[in-house]
Formats: structure tokens, C-alpha cells, sequence
């Protein structure tokens, strides 16, 4: 009979009859969001119950979808768990979570049509007029914007600068406000990727920045959403759009293949005695490459022959040739030589100005690089020679503002898509969400053997790169420990016999890398003597050993090759 008084006062109808237990739970949990008063012992006392499993219980489920990816059932899972926190149904004025405010002042904005995102474009003065109570107005404020630079086209990594806009209150706040940061999909269904953010009092005057990568799948959807929504307050939740609508790729015309001898010179194609023909790229940018002045982007995967178009360049100025006058630089140098232009005569003469790894321009190096080139614009526009400027970098998401820049026509410019690689690349990211750093890359190296094992059969070469010096010894170690528990006394990774391996394990200096080594996995950082560094390289290119851990910081210096690459801890 208690329980029946309550049916008709809970907002959300009773399907279930009141013989069931869910019944009874789903009366019960409304009746404690509602906060109406209870009466009788029995019913008291199973509230007791709801009280102190409700909000646990429903936080489970939370999680659960969270590690499934289930978009939909997180969001819900998480607005129920507010709701039972704060003790208030979500169409209310998300206001009612904060203490102070007259409870007239809460009806009546409850009463007014207008959405709660709507308050954000308003003025503390036109909020006090809605409400006709201007001095309430002071009790309002705005919520944190955020910004997004998605870049590449294979991976879009996420750049959000995160600018709290709110007057921090210890009583309300606390010391930390936790968020969470949500990639889903096009259709909203899973969540690609998410992040836990704190944001801490000591910092709230303060912009933070929050990167990471998410794979794009081909064909490439219209768009993805960042949700940031809060974990503990109703009401405080946005959502952006990415990525920017970019123009298509450039299609890899079904061309016939050109001869070398398409260079029309017996010296310049001596250069190319290996080859026959250039490969689909190349054929297809020779003539605006050779045959024109044009300013030209090429855009396109590692390992696809933009090295050979920058010779066709070259070869087009016979006077470079002959008189020896190019230079070559890096780009901080250049950025030195150039400033004083105007008194340099040999940077006023150039005519061909050639930009390698233009994809860099988003990273460290990137001021320098814009830098640089828009020198040069300015010096050729300054003057009566003509400077021709040719980028070359990875494929792109945004080529055409790059090409743009560069002052390159459509004419030349050519992004093509990561496919075109002669070799096929898949990308792969595992997150591990684990806030410890040491944790965390303890935590990779059992997947990272996993994935070792599945990819490289038949003795296929795998490099991985770590953090630091530490971590390469200690990952090459447990790797050998894996492997060892699964292949037993024959090791996994070592692709010669251990006698021929000997004479070269007897020169190394370092006791662990000796001892990797007859595992077939050996490591490679700063600290290794150079005698150790060489042995290592030279067992991985000659296919006797299957493994190389090494520094991420090597990665530029050391030309290994490899059919399966890792990164840890990016």
C-alpha cells in the first residue's frame, strides 16, 4: 500500500506490476532522485539500499560501456549517475545543482521555452530581464571553449587547447573538476577514443593542451564529434565537428609507365642505369615537374619516389650543374643566412628553392619552415629573378592551403593518397589507459609481443621504439622473456643457429644486450659503444636477428627497414 502511493507521484510511469522486484527498485530510485519524502519503516529502510548501491551500481555500468566503445550507452550511463548524485531529474535548470539560488528563480527559468544552451549566447543583463530579477544575474556564467586542428589523412591526430571560462569556487568546485574527451564516430555509435582530463584550481587561469591520434578508415566519413562533457555536473557537456571538408585526393591516373629516356639527355639518364621506367607517381608529375617553371607541391606516402622528382628539378638548370652552385641546408641555418637577404647576393640569385618534409610545418620545426618559405615569396616578389619553389612532403589533409601558400596552381599540386605507398601500410593505435608513465609501458609490452607474433611469420624484421634508454633494455629483456614461455628452448627470434651467432655476441660490451642478442632481439640507444651499435645493425640488416628496440630519438639517424613497426608510449 506504501509503495502504490508512490506510483502516481514518480515522472517516469510504472510499466511493471508492483509484485516485481524491479518494480519496487524503479519506484524507489525515482522516489530518491525526486527527493520525496518517505513513509513507513519497510519503505525507509529499502531505501537505505538504493542510497548506497544506486549510484555505485550505475557507475559500473559506466565503465563498462566506456571499454566497450558504446557511444549511446555511455552518455546515458553517465547522465544517470549525475542524476542520482545530484538528486534531480535532467529537465530541470541544471542551475538547481548549485546552492543559493531562490527556488522562485529556478521555476521560473524552468518555465521559460529555452534551451539551456541558449543561456550561453546571452548577457548577464538580458538573463536578469528573462528571469525579471537583475540582481540574480551575477550567479551566471559561461563554459569553456575548446579548440580543434585535425591533420593527415591516414591518421588525424587532435589538438584541443582547452581555456577554462568560469569563476572558479572552492565550495563548489573543489581543487579539481574532472572531464572526459570523447571522439565518436560519424553515426555517434562508438567512441573511438577518449581521455579522463582534471583540471586543476592551481591551473584554471591557465590554456591546456590535450593531444592525441585517431585512425581514419577508408572511405573517409563526412565528419567525426569531440564530446567534452563533464563528470560531475548536468547541463555542462559541448560537442565539435572535425574534420574541416578537405578537397579529394589526387587520383593516380592508370597511365602508361615513362621510359628514362624520356629525360632526352644520355648524362642524365646514365643517373638512373637501375631503372627502366619511373614508377606512377613520378610519371605522372614529370611534366609539370620538367617541363614547366611552375611552382609545385608534391604530396605523397615515404617510399613513393619524391626523391627523383627534386632530381628532375635539378636537371632542368644546367648552370647549377656546371658552376656547382646549390646549396644544401637545413632549415634553422637557412633561416640564419636569409634574414640579412638584402646584402647576400647568393640568396637574392637563387632560382630554385626545393622544401623537404613540408608536413613538418605543424610540428617544433614548423615557425622555421614558415618562415623560410615566406622569405623567399617575398624575395622573389621583391626582385627581377624569379624563384621557383618546390615542396615535397607525405600525404596531406590540407594540401591545397599548403599548395596556396606556396603559390602553387592546381596545375601543381598533387596529394596523393597514403594508398599509392608501393609497399601498403596499415595503421594500428591500442590505447592503455593507465595514468602511471612506468605503468603504462610496462602494460604495452605484453600486446606489443602479441602483435609481433601475429605480424612478422616467417621471420619478418620488427623494430620498436620506446621513450628512453631504460626502456629499450628493460622491453628487449621482457620480450625475450615471452618468447621464451612460448617457444621454449629454441629461440623465437633468432633466425641463425647460436654458433654462428657466437663470434659476433663475444665483442659486445654490453652484459644485457649480450644476452638479448642469443635471443634474437637486440636494442640500440645513445649509451650503446659504437662497436655494439654496429653489430646490432648489421645482424638486423642481415636478417639474423628479427627484433631492434630502440630509442625514438634514433629513428632519423638509424636506416633500418623493417615490415612491422611499433611505437610504444607515443
Amino acid at each position: 500500500m506504501e509503495l502504490a502511493k508512490f506510483v502516481d507521484r514518480v515522472p517516469i510511469p510504472i510499466k511493471e506490476s508492483l509484485e516485481e522486484p524491479s518494480a519496487k527498485i524503479n519506484v524507489l530510485l525515482q522516489a530518491y532522485i525526486s527527493q520525496l519524502k518517505l513513509e513507513g519503516l519497510p519503505l525507509t529502510s529499502d531505501m537505505v539500499y538504493i542510497t548506497q548501491s544506486a549510484g555505485r551500481l550505475l557507475r559500473a555500468l559506466f565503465e563498462i560501456a566506456l571499454k566497450r566503445g558504446w557511444a549511446q550507452l555511455f552518455e546515458k550511463a553517465l547522465n544517470l549517475c549525475k542524476l542520482v548524485n545530484k538528486r534531480m531529474w535532467s529537465v530541470q535548470t541544471p542551475l538547481r545543482q548549485f546552492n543559493g539560488i531562490p527556488n522562485e528563480i529556478l521555476m521560473k527559468l524552468e518555465r521559460k521555452d529555452l534551451a539551456w544552451e541558449r543561456y550561453y549566447d546571452l548577457s548577464s543583463q538580458e538573463i536578469g530581464e528573462l528571469i525579471r530579477y537583475p540582481k540574480m544575474a551575477e550567479h551566471f556564467t559561461n563554459s569553456s571553449t575548446t579548440h580543434v586542428q585535425p591533420i593527415t589523412r591516414s591518421v588525424l591526430r587532435v589538438e584541443l587547447i582547452i581555456t577554462p571560462d568560469f569563476q572558479w569556487d572552492e565550495k563548489v568546485h573543489g581543487y579539481v573538476e574532472p572531464f572526459w574527451f570523447m571522439v565518436e564516430d560519424n553515426d555517434g555509435e562508438y567512441i573511438l577514443h577518449h581521455e579522463y582530463f582534471l583540471l586543476k584550481k592551481l591551473y584554471i587561469d591557465e590554456d591546456h593542451a590535450l593531444s592525441f591520434t585517431v585512425p581514419i578508415s577508408e572511405p573517409h566519413p563526412p565528419q567525426y564529434f569531440i564530446r567534452v562533457v563533464s563528470d560531475r555536473w548536468l547541463g555542462s557537456q559541448t560537442a565539435l565537428i572535425l574534420p574541416e571538408k578537405y578537397p579529394p585526393p589526387t587520383e593516380l591516373l592508370d597511365l602508361q609507365l615513362l621510359p628514362v629516356t624520356a629525360l632526352r639527355n644520355p648524362s642524365y639518364e646514365s643517373l638512373y642505369q637501375e631503372l627502366r621506367h619511373f614508377n606512377p607517381v613520378q610519371t605522372q608529375v614529370f611534366i609539370v615537374l620538367y617541363n614547366t617553371d611552375d611552382n609545385v607541391l608534391v604530396a605523397s606516402p615515404t617510399g613513393s619516389g619524391k626523391t627523383i622528382c627534386t632530381e628532375f628539378e635539378t636537371a632542368t638548370d644546367l648552370k647549377l650543374h656546371e658552376k656547382g652552385q646549390i646549396i644544401i641546408s637545413t632549415p634553422e641555418k637557412w633561416n640564419a643566412l636569409s634574414r640579412q637577404w638584402k646584402q647576400r647576393k647568393y640568396v637574392q640569385q637563387v632560382s630554385l628553392f626545393i622544401i623537404d618534409e613540408l608536413h613538418l610545418i605543424d610540428g617544433q620545426g614548423g615557425p622555421v619552415l614558415e618562415i623560410i618559405v615566406s622569405r623567399m615569396r617575398y624575395i622573389a616578389s621583391q626582385g627581377e629573378n624569379k624563384i621557383r619553389i618546390v615542396a615535397l612532403s607525405t600525404s596531406l589533409a590540407d594540401a591545397k592551403d599548403l599548395g596556396e601558400w606556396i603559390g602553387a596552381t592546381s596545375h601543381g599540386l598533387f596529394n596523393f593518397p597514403t594508398g599509392v605507398c608501393p609497399v601498403p601500410l596499415e595503421i594500428h593505435i591500442q590505447g592503455v589507459d593507465i595514468a602511471n608513465f612506468e605503468a603504462r609501458m610496462q602494460a604495452m609490452t605484453k600486446p606489443t609481443y602479441t602483435a609481433i607474433a601475429q605480424h612478422t611469420e616467417n621471420g619478418k624484421p620488427a623494430i620498436l621504439y620506446v621513450p628512453t634508454r631504460k626502456h629499450a633494455a628493460l622491453t628487449a629483456v621482457d620480450l625475450v622473456t615471452y618468447a621464451s614461455a612460448d617457444s621454449g628452448e629454441k629461440p623465437l627470434f633468432l633466425l641463425r643457429t647460436q654458433e654462428e651467432l657466437e663470434p659476433f655476441v663475444e665483442k659486445i660490451r654490453d652484459s644485457t644486450l649480450k644476452t638479448t642478442l642469443g635471443y634474437g632481439v637486440g636494442f640500440l640507444h645513445e649509451g650503446l659503444v659504437r662497436i655494439d651499435k654496429e653489430i646490432v645493425s648489421r645482424l638486423f640488416e642481415a636478417g639474423w636477428i628479427q627484433v631492434c628496440v630502440m630509442m625514438s630519438s634514433m629513428c632519423w639517424g638509424v636506416p633500418l627497414l623493417a615490415h612491422l613497426v611499433v611505437v610504444m608510449g607515443t
